[in-house]
């Protein structure tokens, strides 16, 4: 199965990997100890007009998790009876000002945000992207998070954006999963090998057979397993159905629209999160519809869970490019603070 999925997903070959695997792995941001008080002091002096430390903020917000940063949020807020976000955006601009703020997020407001910012302005798949590689819990934070940001309910929000009536009842059912008075949802983690037998039939051999109505147990299959069952399924059903892969079946059957852009990008993330990322980041970079603000979104959210893996995945499928490189070519001479930001996150903190 690997040999056919190698081809569809941009992936790898084996000796290569080997050798990229050599330098650091997992993620690039770790929890170090830090002084909160001292981090939103030395925020502070280098966000006075008089003697502004763009790098010095910069060395500081890279460096620290999800939860430190939002700590320093909150710390310079009592400490100085003002806005963090307000006082960055008003010393920086364009780029730079935009990845100031998305560190400043939790992970689930910067999901929200990013699936607010892609159906309004963007019109990029990335709201896709965000919603169908979550499990349920992260799904649950996220439709919270979206109410309490917006004051509107996700669910009309795709209602009103979203194209295709098959497309907006397949995410409305994902969420009404981890929303609803029954709630259960993607599972983090585990697989059940035994169900495997059964989802075989679910998989469409011929057009026609994708949509919610026509094959709930295909939704059923996508939306209600963990991706490691799905992972583990796709190879089950290659090695138990004549050498065919789920991902070519789906992608020849599914027609085109939401709904199939939904089951494939689960289909891809299940099978290798780490290509899948690493692709997402090259869309982000060279503005490909599919994801146009995925650099950003890529590099923060994969920080502290496997960044090192993500660029030695990139380095791979783009001919030996490294995302710090190909980053410096296109915006180092004329963002170069926004640059410097995005490579202190590449290189990370580790100790």
């Amino acid at each position: 199965m690997r040999g056919v999925l190698v081809l569809c997903f941009c992936l790898f070959l084996v000796p290569e990997w080997i050798l990229v695997i050599s330098g650091p792995t997992g993620p690039t941001i770790t929890e170090q100890k830090s002084d909160v008080k001292k981090d939103v002091a030395d925020i502070n002096a280098a966000s006075r007009k008089d003697k502004i430390d763009l790098r010095k903020i910069i060395d500081i917000l890279t460096k620290r998790t999800a939860k430190q940063r939002i700590a320093i949020k909150q710390a310079y807020s009592t400490t100085y009876k003002q806005s963090l976000p307000a006082t960055l955006s008003g010393i920086s601009d364009g780029k730079l000002k935009f990845l100031l703020m998305r560190l400043l997020y939790s992970p689930a407001e910067y999901a929200a945000r990013t699936i607010r910012f892609s159906l309004n302005f963007n019109q990029d798949w990335s709201y896709m992207s965000v919603l169908c590689t979550t499990n349920a819990d992260q799904l649950h934070k996220i439709v919270d998070t979206y109410k309490r940001v917006y004051n509107q309910d996700l669910v009309d929000e795709l209602n009103q954006k979203m194209k295709i009536d098959s497309g907006k009842k397949f995410l409305r059912q994902m969420i009404e999963q981890v929303t609803g008075e029954v709630q259960n949802g993607r599972p983090v983690n585990g697989s059940d090998p035994n169900k495997f037998d059964s989802q075989m039939g679910c998989i469409p051999t011929k057009g026609g057979h994708c949509s919610i109505d026509k094959n709930g147990d295909l939704f059923n299959l996508l939306t209600l397993n963990s991706f490691q069952h799905i992972s583990q399924f796709m190879e089950y059903y290659y090695n138990h159905n004549d050498h065919q892969a789920v991902y070519d079946l789906m992608s020849d059957n599914c027609g085109e629209g939401e709904t199939k852009q939904g089951y494939l990008k689960i289909l891809r993330f299940a099978f290798d999160p780490v290509a899948y990322s690493a692709v997402e980041l090259y869309d982000g970079l060279t503005s490909q519809r599919d994801s146009r603000d995925g650099m950003d979104r890529i590099i923060i959210s994969r920080s502290e869970v496997d960044l090192f893996d993500v660029q030695n995945s990139f380095f791979l499928i783009y001919d030996n490019a490294t995302v710090a490189a190909t980053i410096d070519t296109i915006y180092g001479t004329h963002d170069p603070d926004y640059t410097y930001a995005l490579k202190n996150i590449l290189t990370g903190n580790k100790v």
